[in-house]
């Protein structure tokens, strides 16, 4: 007899996070990780040392905050009033715990629109996603502040998308105007307004919003904390020099440690990226428009977006690849398919993790 509602809900939830707890316990386990979230320290340590006239920009054990000076006084602010790490602990678990409902209530809509049932095979790209150390479980360890952004970006698209049937809206392209302070790149998150527009207009609307937002912010910014602001692209362009390797775990990062050059590593990127948004826009024009299509798309579309970024890291990835993959399963509805695509993505993980080590990204 089949489960009521509520009772394959509460089990979903239950699902998700056994397997959660149970890859962050055999970390700790194997990796004896006695803490989490370390890269906290980094961000409390920035907030407490401008609040005490200290060097909040200071590298300290080759690490630096690279933050905005607007982000850097948000923080200096929380600190002052709670502890900024208990502020982003809770926004960790609530954006975690939001992506996760947004996962479920989204594909519920999409089997029952299609008359079949939700089988618990969809667990398996969570756990799959979650097992490679630098890409799963690692990422969510760490703490670093742009997973949970991406968490928080994705399940506000889904929810969009599950109540309106649109990709975005001037509220989802505001977010990533104001998330795109933290990380430029994000930026890029604004295309999505042109995959499925609901019209020119608000398309252009939408975008616009996210562009005025971003730059004001950052432009703004620059204008009330020159010196900071200095410090802090002093800071970026740092990444790049002094021998220190951070050119990310995309194509352009490979071509570099290979020893192409800039110029030429950019070129194959480019090819690269190219080739990848042909395939996406052949593959969205033949399932956007069928039953639970649309929820795939907008995932590979976010995918796509996330792999054409030359500086991928870590942390963009494994938010981006999970809903993708969730998705990709309830469209086929085959355990082989899943396994098609899943199969390549643990093995470049584990390539990845050797990558990373003898390269010391």
């Amino acid at each position: 007899m089949q489960q009521p509602k509520s009772a394959r809900v509460v089990l979903a939830i239950a699902l998700f996070s056994f397997i959660g707890v149970t890859s962050l316990t055999l970390y700790g386990y194997v990796f004896n990780v006695v803490d989490l979230f370390w890269d906290l320290d980094i961000y409390v340590r920035a907030a407490r040392d401008g609040l005490t006239g200290g060097a909040p920009y200071r590298e300290v054990d080759g690490l630096a905050f690279v933050y905005h000076p607007l982000v850097l006084h948000l923080f200096m602010t929380i600190e002052r009033i709670v502890p900024l790490s208990t502020v982003l602990t809770a926004f960790y678990v609530v954006t975690s715990g939001w992506l996760g409902y947004e996962l479920i209530r989204t594909a519920q809509n999409i089997v029952r629109n299609r008359g079949i049932s939700l089988s618990y095979w969809v667990l398996l790209p969570v756990l799959v996603t979650m097992i490679p150390v630098h890409a799963g479980v690692f990422v969510i360890v760490t703490g670093n502040l742009t997973t949970y952004l991406h968490f928080f970006l994705i399940a506000y698209l889904l929810r969009i998308y599950r109540n309106r049937g649109a990709f975005s809206s001037v509220g989802s392209m505001i977010a990533v105007g104001v998330f795109s302070l933290i990380k430029p790149y994000f930026l890029a998150y604004i295309l999505l307004a042109l995959v499925n527009p609901r019209s020119v207009r608000s398309a252009v609307t939408e975008i616009s919003a996210g562009v005025a937002v971003f730059a004001a912010f950052w432009f703004g910014g620059a204008l009330v904390y020159p010196a900071e602001m200095d410090i802090f692209m002093s800071n970026i362009a740092g990444l790049q020099s002094n021998g220190r390797v951070d050119v990310g775990i995309n194509i352009y990062g490979l071509t570099q440690s290979l020893g192409l050059s800039k110029i030429g590593g950019l070129g194959v990127q480019v090819v690269a990226s190219a080739l990848l948004i042909l395939v996406f826009w052949a593959i969205s024009r033949r399932i956007r428009n069928t039953e639970g299509g649309g929820a795939l798309v907008l995932t590979l579309a976010y995918l796509v977006l996330t792999l054409v970024n030359p500086r991928l890291k870590e942390y963009d990835l494994f938010p981006a690849v999970l809903p993708a993959l969730v998705f990709w399963h309830i469209y086929s509805r085959k355990v082989y398919a899943l396994f098609v695509v899943v199969t390549p993505w643990f093995l470049a993980m584990i390539l990845l993790r050797y990558y990373i080590v003898f390269t010391n990204i």
